[in-house]
């Protein structure tokens, strides 16, 4: 039995999906800091435009803060759904009756129904599910990375 399996083992499967979806929804919840991290640069971006003369800026640190910021708020728009969708199932998993396949399934169906997702010819395990998250949480912290080092960059060129 592996450590993360003990004291699961008498909750039911459900229980340990419930367990993992409850950690990656907190963690997808570290989104919301990026996506204010990302606000407040992009403003700085574009107060350092009003208050500089344009010839004086670097215009590629400028044009990277505010695509990077872009990009990021379609990114936290997306982590902040899966993040409402892995606390749900987190407190509906913990439910032993509940079919954990099932509602995966249901969702994904929904998802189809209204045009959110093309393909549902097959079933995306949990583990796919939350490999996705996470990469959309790590292409997040990317897109803050990327306007962190702009900025340093800016600051760099206006003194």
């Amino acid at each position: 039995m592996r450590k993360s399996q003990i004291g699961l083992k008498s909750i039911g499967v459900g229980a340990n999906k419930a367990v993992k979806a409850s950690v990656v929804a907190g963690l997808l919840a570290i989104g919301v800091r990026f996506d204010i991290a990302s606000v407040l640069l992009c403003l700085a971006a574009c107060v350092i435009l009003v208050l500089y003369p344009l010839e004086r800026l670097p215009k590629a640190a400028i044009g990277l803060m505010l695509v990077a910021g872009v990009v990021q708020q379609i990114i936290a728009m997306r982590t902040a759904f899966d993040q409402y969708i892995f606390a749900s199932w987190a407190q509906v998993w913990r439910i032993e009756s509940v079919n954990t396949d099932d509602e995966m399934d249901s969702f994904d169906q929904a998802l189809a129904d209204i045009g959110l997702l093309p393909n549902v010819n097959r079933t995306r395990s949990l583990e796919e599910r939350i490999t996705g998250a996470l990469r959309l949480l790590r292409h997040q912290a990317l897109c803050v990375a990327l306007q962190v080092a702009a900025w340093f960059y800016l600051m760099v060129c206006i003194r």
